[in-house]
């Protein structure tokens, strides 16, 4: 798929990145729902519509809207897509966003014949007879279905049958055993690679979303790697045994549901961004060492619900950002060793069973946004007040919902 524009450029005002377009009875519990997974894992902002919206004949409002906030619109055209006039609205909409406001359009052809939608034949033919009969007195909105239809079915597009698809996701493992200088790895698919025995010593980037197995390879030595990114993988942990980290900068492993534990980052001291959010069901802690990571600048543990314990003690000199909120099982913050001074960001919204801060905290001198809402603090401590540079504070008092307070 052609690269999609993000939407946390910092002057976008669009809220999606893709509109997807469907007809759901055809496709919503197969293709379709395989692809808004790629999406999501991707890191691609999707609008999907909700199955609840098409009780009724008439489109609904929120998705006129949606696709005006939408960057760019995947349609699936599926065999009885055009019996749809739901999906004949939203795709007129599609058209008109994208001829007034540059709205980019890619159409994936499900099963169909392009041509047979450009010349309306075949089953296309049979739904607009259909239409026409029920709109009778509204030649206008049938002219509009039809042009629509014409001119997104000229656009050049995807044919996914199952044959294509198979011929995309099947990925040989033998090829790796021959790479033995490959520098760069990235994996855009979920491929069955069970038997996956080697991966490059020389690795510097590992980039594998719906990585498949437990473990990394047992053969691979990471001496050389610096970016790790296994969003939403299947792994475990890292390894069985300990492995050396020593040029490691960034492990981003969000998502991966059934991560049961971090390694040891006592070699890891150049790392800079850890991620580990929605690693939530059976990461219980994490190692010590993470407390002592001089380098690290970010760590997101949002979501993680299973965590419970965390270092009793932190000394991470450069750390800018610490995340921790949705940590619903975490029973207790930390002990600040040092002052910690690069630290501006804490977020332990959402982190229900802790009831108080350390005293020390009051050394984070340079803290600027703190989030205590939905913890069971129930009033922010005094010494908060002596953090000259904290400008936004939340929290959730005993006596009502969250409130923040931004402190000039």
């Amino acid at each position: 798929m052609p690269s999609l524009p993000s939407t946390s450029s910092s002057n976008s005002r669009k809220k999606f990145d893709v509109f997807l377009s469907f007809r759901g009875e055809d496709t919503r519990n197969n293709f379709t729902d395989h692809l808004y997974d790629a999406l999501s894992r991707s890191g691609i902002v999707t609008f999907r519509d909700d199955p609840k919206l098409e009780a009724g004949e008439e489109i609904a409002p929120e998705l006129f809207t949606a696709i005006q906030q939408s960057w760019c619109s995947v349609i699936v055209f599926s065999q009885t897509y055009a019996f749809s006039s739901w999906c004949l609205e939203e795709l007129a909409e599609i058209v008109k966003q994208h001829n007034n406001d540059g709205h980019k359009v890619f159409p994936i052809f499900y099963d169909v014949d392009p041509s047979d939608l450009r010349k309306q034949k075949e089953k296309v033919e049979e739904a607009f007879a259909r239409h026409e009969e029920r709109y009778k007195e509204d030649s206008e909105k049938i002219q509009r279905w039809r042009n629509a239809l014409i001119q997104v079915a000229g656009i050049k597009g995807w044919h996914l049958n199952n044959r294509e698809s198979s011929k995309m996701l099947n990925l040989s493992v033998d090829i790796f055993s021959k790479m033995k200088k490959l520098k760069l790895l990235k994996v855009l698919c979920q491929s069955n690679c069970d038997n996956l025995k080697y991966l490059s010593n020389e690795l510097r980037l590992l980039d594998w979303t719906g990585y498949p197995l437990r473990y990394l390879s047992s053969s691979f030595q990471p001496d050389n790697l610096v970016t790790l990114l296994l969003t939403y993988s299947h792994i475990e942990q890292l390894c069985k045994g300990n492995i050396p980290l020593y040029k490691l900068k960034m492990i981003n492993l969000k998502g991966s549901r059934n991560l049961i534990r971090t390694p040891d980052f006592t070699t890891a001291q150049k790392l800079k961004v850890l991620i580990m959010e929605g690693c939530c069901t059976r990461l219980v802690d994490v190692h010590p060492s993470t407390g002592v990571l001089k380098s690290l600048k970010l760590l997101n543990l949002r979501g993680c619900t299973s965590l419970k314990s965390f270092p009793i003690k932190i000394r991470m000199e450069s750390l800018e950002t610490l995340i921790l909120s949705g940590c619903s099982n975490l029973v207790r913050f930390p002990e600040i060793d040092g002052k910690m001074e690069c630290l501006k960001t804490l977020d332990l919204c959402g982190c229900s069973r802790v009831e108080n801060l350390p005293e020390n905290l009051q050394q984070v001198e340079f803290l600027e946004e703190l989030d205590l809402s939905g913890t069971a603090i129930t009033e922010p401590p005094s010494f908060i007040f002596q953090l000259k540079n904290l400008k936004i504070l939340s929290y959730s008092g005993c006596k009502g919902p969250s409130s923040k307070l931004r402190i000039n």
